[in-house]
Formats: C-alpha cells, sequence, structure tokens
C-alpha cells in the first residue's frame, strides 16, 4: 500500500447471515480456505490465533484417502473481544505503598463467543466450524472497529515508514487529507466513506517506533545484560571500552572508536562537560546517570566533535579521576589544556591526574553568568536604582579588563586598582578576592594567551544537538539506548559531517574575524588577484600585500594538500592571503588526509605538526553572553516597575470618586504621555537597514 492508498475508504466490514449458530464450511484445498479467511472471515471481525493442536492418533493417517476423513490439525480463531479479563492477584508481601496500575480505559474482552476453528482433514482437504454469532457487541460498528485496532494493510504501510526513520511528524504529513475530501466526508459523515488514515492515532505509530527502537539497542531485555553484550560488540570492531559494576558503588562505562581515537590522541585542547538525566542508572533505575564527554575542534570541519563517551551514576572526584588516569594511561595523548565550566568536582579530578601537565581553563561564559548574580547581590545602592546601574556597569568593565589583562603585571595594577576604587561594596570583593583570585590562571588572558577558545561552546553546542536533535523529549532512557544513539547515531553523523567537508561538498565552518577575511579577499578582481599571487616553488606560494602602497610580499606554504601558513605579521592561521591563494589556485584551507578513511589512521595525520587548528575568537560570543545576561536584568527591572505602577495606579483608583477635577486630569495627562512615550520607542535592531526596519 503506497501513500495514496492510505486515503482510500476503509472497507466495510460484511455481516455474513448463516441459518444455524455454528456452521461447518468445506475447502477442498488451502487455497480455497485463504480466499475465504481473507473475503469472509477478516471482512466480518477481527480474529486471533489462539492455539494450534495435532491428533497424535490420527497424524500417521494424514495424506490417506478415507472414506470417512478424519481431523489431524486444528487452528483455534477467536474473537478480539473473547476472554473474560482475568483479575491479577496482588502479591501479599508486597508494600502499602507500591503503586497500582491505574487503568485508563474500558477493556475489549468481554467475553464474546464468536470463533472459528481450521481442520486439517486427512486427505488435505479444509474443514472450518465457524461459531459466527457476536455476543456483548457488534463488529461492524466504527467504534468496534477502532476497539480491534488498525488493520493488517494499515499497520505494514506505517510500518514500512518507521523503518525509513520517520517520526510522528512525518508519518502525519503523509496522513494529512486535502480539503476537498474532508468536506466530502464532513458532508455526508457515514462509516463507509471514512478513509483509512483517519483511524491511525498518535500511539499506533508511537508503539511502532517504541518497538522498533527496543529492537535495534535492546541485545537483552535485562539492561545491565544488554550493555554488556554491546560492549563486547564494541571490542570486536576494535573500540576501547572499560565497564566497571560495582554493587555498592557507581557504574562506570566507558568507550572509544578508532575513528574517535585519531581526534583525541592529537587534540591539545579539550572541552569537557557533563549532561545529567539523559538515561537511568545501571544500579537503581530510579536515579539517572551523568553522560561525559570529552569534545575537541576538528581539523577538517572546524567545530566540535565527540572523542569519548563516558556514563556513570556518581558525579565525584575518584569516579572522575578513574576516568582520566585510564584514558592517560591507555592513550598517547597531546592534551594541554582542559575547558570546563568551573565545576569543583572536574578540577579536582584533572589535578589529580594531570597534575601540572595540563592547564585548566575555565569558560569565560559561566564566570561572567557567576559574576553577574554576586553583582546584583552586593553591588546596591540604598533608594537610588539609576546609581547602582551605574556602578554595576563601572565594576563589569573592571572585571572585563581583569580577565583580558595581557600581562600578569597589567593584572596586578588592574587587581589593586579594582579593590581600591570599589573598596566600599566590601562583601563583593571579599567574594571575588577569595573565589576568583586563587583561579586567575584559569581565566586571565595574561595565564592563557596559547589558548584557542574562552569559552566550552563546542560541549554546550554539543549537548544542544543532543537534547533537540537526537532525545527530544525523551529522558531518562535505558542505558543500552543511550549507547546505541551514541556510537550508532550521533558519531555517524559527525562522521558523514567530516566527509562532506573532507570531499569538499561543504565548507569548514569559520569564525566572525575569518568570514570577515575570507570576503574581503573574495572583493578583490580576478585579475589583480591572480596578478598578487604566484607560485614560487612546489608548495609555496607568493601573495602580495592587499596593501598596494607598498611592496610587501609573504609566503603562504602548502603542508598534506592544504594550506598550512602564512609569514605575514597577522598570527591567526586563516590570514587573508591564505584565503586569495584559496580563491586563485584552488587549494583547500583546512585538513584534507585520509582521516575519513576507514582504517582512519594517516602518517599525514600521526604528524603532530600537520594539523593546525583554527583560532576561534569567542569576543563576539562573550558579547552576546554579556547582552543576555543585561538583558535579563533589564527585564526583571522592567516587570518590577511595572506592578510597582500597577499598584500605584490601582490605589489611586480607588479614591477616583474623591478626587479633584484637577487631579484626575493629571492622572490622565501622566498616563497619556507614558502611553505616547512607549509608543515612540523604536524595538527595531539598529543592524537592519531602513526599508527592513
Amino acid at each position: 500500500m503506497n501513500s495514496e492508498d492510505i486515503h482510500k475508504d476503509l472497507t466495510k466490514r460484511i455481516i455474513p447471515v448463516y441459518s444455524e449458530d455454528e456452521v461447518i464450511i468445506r475447502f477442498s484445498n488451502e487455497r480455497e480456505y485463504n480466499d475465504w479467511a481473507i473475503n469472509i472471515a477478516n471482512s466480518h471481525a477481527k480474529w486471533i490465533y489462539h492455539v494450534n493442536h495435532t491428533s497424535k492418533k490420527h497424524f500417521n493417517l494424514l495424506g490417506k484417502l478415507l472414506v470417512t476423513p478424519v481431523r489431524v490439525q486444528s487452528t483455534h480463531y477467536y474473537c478480539d473481544h473473547s476472554f473474560y479479563v482475568k483479575v491479577k492477584k496482588r502479591n501479599p508481601d508486597a508494600a502499602e505503598t507500591e503503586p497500582k496500575r491505574r487503568k485508563t480505559k474500558e477493556t475489549k474482552k468481554i467475553g464474546c463467543t464468536a470463533r472459528f476453528v481450521k481442520y486439517l482433514m486427512s486427505y488435505y482437504s479444509i474443514e472450518v466450524a465457524y461459531k459466527w454469532q457476536h455476543v456483548g457487541h457488534d463488529p461492524s460498528k466504527i467504534e468496534e472497529m477502532i476497539k480491534s485496532g488498525l488493520p493488517d494493510d494499515v499497520k505494514d504501510w506505517l510500518k514500512k515508514y518507521v523503518e525509513q526513520d520517520f517520526d510522528w511528524k512525518q508519518i502525519k504529513r503523509l496522513l494529512r487529507l486535502d480539503e476537498q475530501r474532508l468536506e466530502e466526508i464532513e458532508k455526508n459523515p457515514e462509516y463507509g466513506a471514512f478513509p483509512k488514515s483517519l483511524f491511525i492515532k498518535y500511539k499506533d505509530i508511537k508503539n511502532l517506533i517504541d518497538a522498533r527502537i527496543a529492537k535495534l539497542t535492546r541485545k537483552n531485555p535485562n539492561d545491565k545484560e544488554s550493555v554488556m553484550l554491546w560492549m563486547e560488540s564494541f571490542r570486536e570492531d576494535n573500540y576501547y571500552v572499560l565497564q566497571d559494576f560495582q554493587v555498592n558503588g557507581p557504574f562506570i562505562l566507558l568507550w572509544v572508536s578508532p575513528w574517535q581515537k585519531v581526534f583525541l590522541e592529537q587534540a591539545e585542547e579539550w572541552c569537557v562537560d557533563s549532561t545529567h538525566k539523559t538515561c537511568k542508572s545501571l544500579n537503581d533505575p530510579k536515579e539517572s546517570s551523568y553522560l561525559y564527554t570529552i569534545v575537541v575542534k576538528s581539523p577538517i570541519t572546524l567545530k566540535g566533535v565527540p572523542v569519548c563517551f563516558f556514563l556513570t551514576d556518581k558525579e565525584v572526584i575518584p569516579t572522575l579521576s578513574k576516568w582520566l588516569s585510564l584514558l592517560k594511561s591507555t592513550f598517547s595523548l597531546n592534551v594541554k589544556t582542559i575547558m570546563i565550566d568551573c565545576s569543583p568536582t572536574e578540577i579536582g579530578a584533572i589535578q589529580n591526574v594531570f597534575k601540572n601537565e595540563v592547564q585548566v581553563l575555565l569558560c569565560h561564559w559561566h564566570i561572567k553568568r557567576a559574576w553577574e548574580t554576586n553583582i546584583k547581590k552586593h553591588i546596591k545602592e540604598d533608594k537610588a536604582t539609576k546609581e547602582a546601574e551605574g556602578r554595576r556597569v563601572s565594576v563589569r568593565a573592571a572585571l572585563n579588563g581583569l580577565m583580558y589583562a595581557k600581562t600578569s603585571e597589567e593584572f596586578d595594577l588592574s587587581l589593586a586598582l579594582f579593590n581600591m576604587k570599589f573598596k566600599k561594596y566590601d562583601s563583593f570583593l571579599v567574594y571575588f578576592n577569595n573565589l576568583w583570585i586563587p583561579k586567575k590562571q584559569s581565566w586571565c588572558l595574561a595565564w592563557s594567551e596559547h589558548a584557542s577558545f574562552r569559552t566550552n561552546n563546542l560541549i554546550e553546542s554539543y549537548h544542544n544537538q543532543i537534547k533537540s536533535l537526537y532525545l527530544g523529549r525523551s529522558r531518562n532512557l535505558r542505558v543500552d539506548h543511550i549507547v546505541y544513539l551514541l556510537a550508532k547515531v550521533i558519531i555517524v553523523d559527525y562522521r558523514q559531517d567530516n566527509l562532506k567537508t573532507y570531499v569538499s561538498i561543504q565548507d569548514p565552518r569559520l569564525t566572525a574575524e575569518e568570514e570577515k577575511r575570507k570576503q574581503k579577499a573574495r572583493a578583490i578582481n580576478v585579475d589583480v588577484a591572480r596578478f598578487m599571487v604566484k607560485e614560487t616553488e612546489e608548495n609555496t606560494f607568493c601573495c602580495r600585500s592587499f596593501d598596494f602602497d607598498n611592496d610587501n610580499k609573504y609566503s603562504v606554504v602548502v603542508k598534506n594538500g592544504y594550506l598550512f601558513s602564512c609569514s605575514c605579521p597577522d598570527s591567526t592561521p586563516l590570514c587573508k592571503h591564505i584565503f586569495l591563494v584559496h580563491f586563485v589556485e584552488k587549494v583547500p584551507y583546512s585538513f584534507r588526509a585520509s582521516l575519513s578513511s576507514p582504517g582512519g589512521t594517516s602518517s599525514d595525520w600521526n604528524n603532530k605538526n600537520a594539523i593546525t587548528i583554527s583560532t576561534t575568537n569567542d569576543n563576539t560570543l562573550i558579547l552576546q553572553n554579556e547582552n543576555i545576561l543585561r538583558r535579563s536584568e533589564f527585564k526583571e527591572n522592567i516587570n518590577k516597575y511595572l506592578k510597582m505602577l500597577d499598584n500605584k495606579v490601582n490605589n489611586k483608583l480607588k479614591e477616583i470618586d474623591a478626587m479633584p477635577i484637577d487631579k484626575l486630569n493629571e492622572i490622565e495627562d501622566f498616563l497619556k504621555k507614558a502611553n505616547s512615550t512607549f509608543d515612540n520607542i523604536d524595538t527595531t535592531p539598529a543592524s537592519l537597514p531602513p526599508r527592513q526596519r
């Protein structure tokens, strides 16, 4: 059945009429019986297979021509409304607080006695004993058809699309009727005119999707056994795997695929973070687990890519230390900096394992969010809201100066001035000096100039994609389900994205500053660009300066098939000269080695110097995050003043009858002016051109 057939009318059920309550119908062969079953029995009601029985006494007579044929085998089919519901007795040992299963609808099992029995006769003929009258319900009514579930052909149609990974929204689009068809049904809402698509409910599709997911993810009904089987299959595929299930301790689950291993070992910068409530705990299904991920920047796509997954139900220093220790002892790591979101647990674990070999960097966005909370709490002025806001702006500016100080001397001087200028707010100074100054090397630019990013936006973006694109509203899945999603769906998508960039189907992602340089190079006339770029020797190009008032020339080096470096003063890996050479000579500017080959290895890739990761300019992101915090504060203040104004107006209105006319006129003028002022506020973003405002 195709997508058009699903909108055809559902076949009306046939009501047979026989002279007796139970009739015997004989067929000469299986084909005649099948025609009857499809066209008569199944068009009358829905039948459920119950049991098959073979007669031991008559089995040896099968195939023999007898004067009086005997029944060799019987197959029993019952109406789907048969069998009275058996009430399950409550376990007397169960706790009184144990919740009972809540009944949401009446059962269709009302004890209908309609049935038919198919008998295989000794000489392969078929005999059917058909008790066709239904008790307690009429199978031809539409409400009874709904209780009976979907017809088999409709189920098969749904299964076809579920197998193709269609979700509810996509299938619902296929089920949507056109307006003309809807009008026909609305004018003549007879049962026979209803299309099959109207009988399909959300739950029908959800049940099929859940069944398919269970088939894909569950290697065993027991979650722990299923996870162990998954880990065994990973080992067969050359994954690095660790599983540790302790009776009275945390469970630990870790895996790294061969494809991830290449990125993990070569990356010098990691982003590490966890997300909660993605799957249940293997020790206690009522509890949730933490999913930790290491995300690094791909030198191919210039985007984040997850390189290690770690699941546990205890977010404590010993557990995280064990995880990191195993990584350190198993892989040839080159990590120099690890970006986290200010978690003291993560800081403790990293310092325990890597000591002084790795620098811990704290995400600037999370730091500024913590600062903002305490600025609002401690920077206040009595009865002077406007003055307090001005002081907060000054504090924020001073903190920014500390954060982006380029030398330790500049930082020390800025800190001394900060403490002197804001000594009035001693509670904030105590908070800042005690909590943040000891960590200054983790967040100040003076001690982390080498870092290519200042926020953990790579991993935050990854978490957002997991929750919005893959999990949706699903939370607290079985562990084997999240293992399947991570290893067989999410990583496959990342590999595909990597491959598309590798073969130049799509461009690598660039920062805002890199995009500006790219556009500046693209804006140069083609003939002028060809004059500016010359190949001086193999794997080396000469590019003239963009400033035509001087004769400066810069060397752009090609390494491993991509533009590796430029001798210009610009310290960023992707300068405008590299982009210009890229446009003229069609040489790629991101890594293009055999990283995405099946084996996942490459002599070029294993060469540490073969990788140049583009520096991310996070200033734009930081400013955006600052604006979010400021916007939140303004919104809070606006709501506060609106409530205050509303209360004052209501109080005045209570006295309105006793007020002099001139006072009423004054109130009216005030409200008019306020309304007019509000209307005149231009809320259009200033960046939009006038015609789009």
